[in-house]
């Protein structure tokens, strides 16, 4: 009997220093039990206590879907159901690790379609700047830009015409069918070009290499090179930009990468920057 006794005492004992447990029967009980696990815990496991409930509540969050979220709350809530404080905090844990582990995996896979993304960018950089070179060895020796009378079919002079008169080599390896050029007409002391304008000349019969050819070039008459009072002491300057081949398909485009493609290069580099950081992070 006395046994008994100690045993009945022992347990009311152990029963009233157990840890309080989270109750989710009703909501009048669900809050209490909350307050009361929160309330057992030491000052450092309530924060700890806290952020794991927060972890729990908002991993089930759906912002595209305020109903479902509401109802996926409740839910893990409901799970937390018959748990005390440490076991709520180990519950949050083991989400956080697990919101960590897919975002590691989620960065991952990310990484790798930014670093195909800077590779290609890369490579295409480099065939541009290759091409720029190659383009510079298709040397303009000299360009002249001026207006001449035009005549009609009867031979009266019905008024001026522009004339762009280029002189070149190809020095390439390669015999060339077009060429393609920025030209600009430029004023002593102005900072404004009268005109800036691409233009390109095919080539009858082709410029091999180590050919010279003298070529004259009518631009339209009623065009931007007509029409603009440009004047006598105006300068040409031209470079070329593009060749194509025997074949006609382009050689050497200094082209091929452009501004945008830079500053998408750029963003990129960036953006796998913040992803290293990132899963270095995770790391530690």
């Amino acid at each position: 009997m006395k046994r008994f006794l100690v045993l009945l005492i022992m347990a009311v004992f152990l029963s009233g220093c157990a840890d309080p447990k989270i109750d989710t029967s009703t909501e009048d009980s669900q809050k209490k039990s909350i307050e009361k696990v929160r309330n057992a815990l030491s000052e450092q496991k309530r924060t700890e206590f806290d952020d794991a409930m927060k972890i729990i509540v908002f991993s089930k969050v759906n912002l595209f879907n305020p109903k479902e979220s509401e109802y996926t709350m409740k839910n893990a809530i409901t799970s937390l159901n018959g748990k005390n404080g440490n076991e709520v905090i180990a519950e949050g844990k083991r989400i956080k690790e697990e919101q960590t582990e897919k975002e590691k995996e989620r960065a991952a896979k990310e990484r790798e379609g930014v670093l195909k993304a800077i590779k290609d960018l890369e490579s295409k950089k480099a065939l541009a700047e290759s091409a720029k070179a190659e383009l510079a060895k298709f040397k303009i020796v000299s360009a002249r830009f001026y207006k001449r009378d035009h005549k009609d079919y009867m031979g009266r002079i019905v008024g001026k015409e522009p004339v762009i008169e280029l002189k070149v080599k190809n020095e390439t390896s390669y015999p060339v069918s077009w060429a393609h050029f920025d030209g600009a007409l430029n004023s002593p002391g102005r900072s404004v070009p009268w005109v800036k304008e691409s233009f390109m000349y095919h080539i009858r019969g082709g410029l091999e290499k180590g050919e010279e050819s003298t070529w004259t070039l009518l631009p339209e008459q009623y065009g931007i090179w007509g029409t603009t009072k440009i004047p006598d002491d105006a300068i040409l300057t031209v470079k070329t930009v593009k060749l194509d081949g025997s074949d006609d398909k382009v050689l050497f485009d200094s082209k091929g990468f452009t501004e945008s493609e830079e500053e998408s290069l750029k963003t990129k580099k960036m953006e796998l920057a913040k992803i290293d950081a990132l899963l270095q992070g995770a790391k530690k």
